[in-house]
């Protein structure tokens, strides 16, 4: 491991010398505060810099830094909701099933098997926009344009009801397009995205990553304080607790 840093500094100074840079490193981690400090003492560095013209700044942070926050609980979007909630699809672990037989059947009828929807439609630019709103908007515009978007089809295929119209719930909207095969086929893509989005909404855990989170922050909160005690009280208290229950 050290050998592969030292190289790696090597590396970095000789490009460094080639820009005539007269380097100030910062870093973040353990990893790259070692990497900063091979840099900083490297006798072919320290006498660049007193030649060197151009001043820049080098910034170092551990990728394990990362790796650690996609542990996190966070649900700042409808996408990060959607990913929590739903099974990921077959062999695919960027994307998730969906359950596409409301769009077939009405609840407890009688039915067989139909392969499950997803969220990725690269042919289609609608469902595609509305991946792009899970993640930029927040949840509650995200489901607003998957409204606005589903109105305009709904008028288009000439399904609009006087309460799909005004004020209806997603679900109700979505179910305007059941047993009509030619429209369904027409809006499959925006119809499975829209599904995605109901279906976290309603899930049993949707309340989960909340908790979760909530868990989170308490720990990192008593990561702060002196000692290693106190998050190590706080796990066990959290595991006591949920041994009670």
């Amino acid at each position: 491991m050290l050998s592969e840093i030292k190289l790696f500094v090597a590396s970095l100074d000789a490009l460094l010398e080639d820009l005539s840079a007269r380097d100030e490193c910062f870093c973040l981690g353990s990893t790259s505060a070692i990497i900063a400090s091979e840099l900083a003492n490297l006798p072919s560095a320290r006498a660049r810099r007193k030649t060197s013209q151009n001043k820049v700044s080098l910034l170092f942070i551990d990728r394990t830094l990362d790796l650690a926050s996609c542990t996190g609980h966070h649900g700042d979007n409808l996408f990060d909701h959607i990913r929590q909630l739903l099974p990921e699809l077959y062999d695919r672990h960027n994307d998730v099933s969906v359950n596409v037989m409301p769009l077939f059947y009405k609840e407890g009828a009688e039915h067989g098997r139909i392969a499950p929807g997803c969220l990725s439609h690269s042919d289609s630019s609608t469902a595609t926009h509305l991946l792009q709103s899970f993640v930029m908007l927040r949840q509650k515009d995200s489901l607003s344009e998957i409204k606005r978007q589903l109105k305009e089809v709904l008028q288009k295929e000439q399904l609009c009801t006087a309460q799909t119209t005004q004020a209806a719930e997603l679900q109700d909207m979505v179910y305007e397009f059941r047993g009509n095969m030619d429209a369904i086929r027409r809006n499959s893509a925006l119809l499975q995205v829209a599904l995605a989005a109901i279906q976290a909404q309603s899930n049993e855990h949707a309340s989960c990553p909340n908790a979760l989170l909530s868990v989170e922050k308490m720990f990192v909160r008593n990561l702060a304080e002196t000692g290693l005690d106190s998050p190590l009280r706080f796990i066990q208290k959290l595991i006591t607790e949920r041994k009670e229950k």
